[in-house]
């Protein structure tokens, strides 16, 4: 049932895009491969590494930088749609500038913790 409902769900971007893309609305499908969290470690302490079945494990950072940039940049609706984009290689693949999506994700920073500030108290 899994490998079913997860076809499923990876055709919506693809969906979206084709029903939505000449109204401005756009969807990817990004993979973030075996990605290592701290949520993850806390549960399941040292056995956490043996999840990814011999894969490294990528840091959430490296997807979060390729989410931003797809989210901002005026150049990523060429990646909408079906294709699926591995989120910790994108850059190096696709020869996009990874330091103008660092900036990018700085930026993004910035504005959420000036939301947060307004929204949640600590």
């Amino acid at each position: 049932m899994y490998s079913a409902g997860k076809a499923a769900f990876n055709k919506i971007p693809d969906f979206i895009h084709f029903e939505y893309a000449r109204d401005g609305i756009i969807a990817f499908l990004i993979e973030p491969l075996f990605t290592m969290t701290e949520t993850l470690r806390s549960m399941l302490g040292e056995q956490a590494e043996a999840i990814g079945q011999g894969y490294a494990p990528r840091d959430p950072v490296e997807t979060a930088r390729t989410a931003v940039w797809l989210s901002l940049h005026s150049d990523a609706p060429r990646f909408a749609g079906a294709k699926m984009i591995n989120a910790p290689d994108f850059f190096p693949i696709t020869a996009c500038c990874r330091f103008e999506a660092i900036a990018l994700c700085q930026q993004k920073s910035q504005w959420l913790e000036r939301i947060r500030g307004r929204f949640w108290r600590r």
